[in-house]
């Protein structure tokens, strides 16, 4: 999300990315998800106005879509069932389809008729739901709404989906930050937690930091070992991503989300030449990429970098 000439947009996009590191911290925080989504509800307050957030998560047993969690500060009727098909859920069909979905006015919208009539009922206008999915697997939806119609905007549903990035992430797996070679009291305790979880290390610090990680993906710098990893989980990626390597909230914030939609977040130098194992990643990839992602503006992925990585990369 680049600034435009708005004289607002900047402030309210360094609104948005902090708000994005502390969905990261919060995910570490909670590991139940009614407890998560209640955090979620207040930290994206601050932020993004909605009259309500929802979490629908697919159910293979039954295929369909279960509503498990509905935030709202406003007096509602809740639904008059437990699940529905997939088939008859605008949940269901971002599922399928894993496209986000929005519905500019649930008044003169007639698809979906039950969740149509739940939305008027509880004078919900707009609507709008973004996939909640990892590499490996479709969970579901997050849904976020307004009183009002055609009140989300292209930046609020790209901003939801890289929200739904970490959450869907976190169904999985948890990202943990040490603190150099030493494990924070956060990390330490988040660890002795979850005791049985795998555990990987990357990055040299990290691996000193927790001597009994079942792998380390160590390189002899972050360049290489973002690479690394890249290599280890994503062979064939559909879309990569490239964060600067000289500071670390980009690449926290972007690893996730490029995550779920297949693809890894690789460490780039200001400026081209791309290091030698960056270079040999790019260039070892079978199948076509169809997208590159620059995260953080030309300002911290520079314009001959993200030059040198699409034309590394087959596809783009």
């Amino acid at each position: 999300m680049a600034p435009d000439s708005t004289a607002g947009r900047p402030r309210e996009l360094h609104y948005r990315y902090d708000a994005l590191l502390d969905v990261s911290k919060s995910i570490l925080a909670h590991r139940d998800l009614n407890d998560l989504f209640r955090d979620l509800s207040r930290l994206l307050r601050r932020v993004l106005r909605f009259d309500f957030l929802n979490l629908v998560l697919y159910d293979p047993a039954l295929h369909a879509m279960r509503l498990h969690i509905l935030e709202t500060e406003s007096p509602h009727d809740g639904p008059p069932y437990d699940y529905l098909p997939v088939s008859d859920s605008p949940s269901g069909w971002v599922w399928e389809t894993q496209e986000p979905l929005v519905i500019t006015d649930s008044w003169s919208d007639d698809r979906w008729p039950v969740v149509m009539d739940i939305l008027r009922r509880n004078s919900i206008r707009t609507v709008c739901y973004v996939p909640l999915t990892t590499a490996q697997r479709r969970l579901g939806a997050i849904g976020f709404g307004y009183h009002e119609p055609d009140a989300a905007s292209p930046e609020h549903v790209e901003f939801m989906q890289m929200v739904a990035g970490p959450v869907a992430v976190a169904r999985n797996a948890a990202i943990l930050l040490t603190d150099g070679s030493d494990q924070a009291p956060e990390t330490a305790a988040y660890l002795a937690r979850h005791a049985d979880d795998t555990r990987i290390a990357v990055g040299g610090p990290a691996d000193t930091a927790d001597p009994t990680v079942s792998r380390a993906l160590v390189g002899p710098d972050r360049y290489a070992t973002s690479a690394m990893a890249a290599l280890a989980y994503f062979p064939a990626p559909s879309v990569i991503g490239v964060a600067t390597g000289l500071d670390f909230p980009d690449g926290l914030v972007a690893g996730p989300y490029t995550a779920a939609r297949g693809g890894p977040v690789l460490l780039v130098p200001p400026t081209a030449p791309l290091p030698p194992q960056t270079s040999s990643y790019l260039r070892s990839l079978s199948g076509p990429v169809q997208s590159v992602v620059a995260y953080g503006g030309s300002s911290a992925v520079g314009g001959s970098v993200a030059a040198a990585v699409q034309g590394a990369v087959k596809g783009v």
